[in-house]
């Protein structure tokens, strides 16, 4: 994948930041996508989960991150077109 852009947040609400990427495209063919990394570190370590990837189907240019709904928890928003 190709990513374009990245946010950092506590996506699912564990107390340690997370890492999510908008992926614009990738050189195999595969489409768009957003690609969420979840921390899984303890101790001070830093560790991911294997990534999810979440596909856009369409070019993914940017992504941030904020409390987009009001529930205290961190949401990724993906700028695509």
């Amino acid at each position: 994948m190709h990513p374009n852009g990245i946010a950092i947040a506590d996506f699912d609400n564990d107390g340690k930041p997370d890492v999510a990427t908008a992926n614009n495209y990738s050189i195999s063919g595969e489409p768009a996508s957003v690609s969420l990394l979840r921390n899984t570190g303890s101790g001070g370590l830093l560790s991911f989960a294997p990534h999810q990837e979440i596909r856009t189907g369409i070019l993914t240019y940017a992504i941030a991150a904020g409390d987009l709904d009001g529930d205290g928890i961190r949401s990724y928003c993906p700028l695509i077109t």
